[in-house]
């Protein structure tokens, strides 16, 4: 690739981050269900047509915009798994929505599209309820194995309870702003654990 053609494309990719961070700010302050093109390139401070041309569609912004929000997220708590584990790594994503109540409108926003959208369409929304699925599930397997969780934990299946607590207990702190969100936590864990000891 030619000096110019490299310049061009690291313009481009400059263009695209602050696009993404813009798109960011804006649904962190007012939600995806409410903003436009228009306020993201507000918020990116750039034309709307460089937004427009950045991302044709409004659901590849989206996508953009909360991958980048989400993985953020994970990639500050996995050092969190792989040296205390899986209970661990969830409660400091629960902890960090807590922190952060637009992340978890958004999140539960993008799960409420993916159940409504055409399997064509939801792809990317399912990937990200897989891929934690998958990851808590591994967490899981390197406990037992290190003795963190029981031995005789089935870890696909205590992933599914965790990550089913995890988004229910964030449905219901944005629903009734539950005070004890961690310490409700808490406790649903250690009677999940007391189940585990017996499978």
């Amino acid at each position: 690739m030619s000096d110019s053609g490299s310049t061009a494309l690291a313009g481009e990719q400059a263009e695209r981050g602050r696009v993404i961070a813009g798109a960011v700010q804006a649904a962190r302050r007012d939600g995806f269900d409410t903003i436009d093109y228009f306020v993201v390139a507000r918020a990116a401070n750039v034309e709307v047509w460089m937004v427009k041309k950045l991302f044709p569609t409004w659901d590849a912004l989206v996508v953009a915009a909360a991958s980048h929000w989400i993985e953020a997220g994970r990639r500050q708590s996995r050092v969190i798994a792989e040296t205390k584990g899986a209970v661990p790594y969830l409660r400091h994503l629960l902890r960090l929505g807590q922190l952060d109540p637009a992340m978890m409108r958004a999140r539960i926003h993008l799960m409420s599209t993916a159940c409504s959208a055409p399997d064509t369409d939801a792809g990317w929304y399912r990937e990200q309820y897989a891929q934690l699925l998958q990851d808590t599930t591994l967490f899981l397997t390197r406990d037992m194995v290190t003795g963190r969780e029981p031995r005789s934990m089935a870890p696909r299946h205590a992933a599914k309870q965790l990550v089913a607590l995890y988004d229910g207990l964030q449905l219901q702190y944005l629903l009734t702003v539950e005070p004890d969100l961690l310490g409700t936590w808490d406790r649903a864990v250690a009677r999940m654990r007391s189940g585990w000891s017996d499978e």
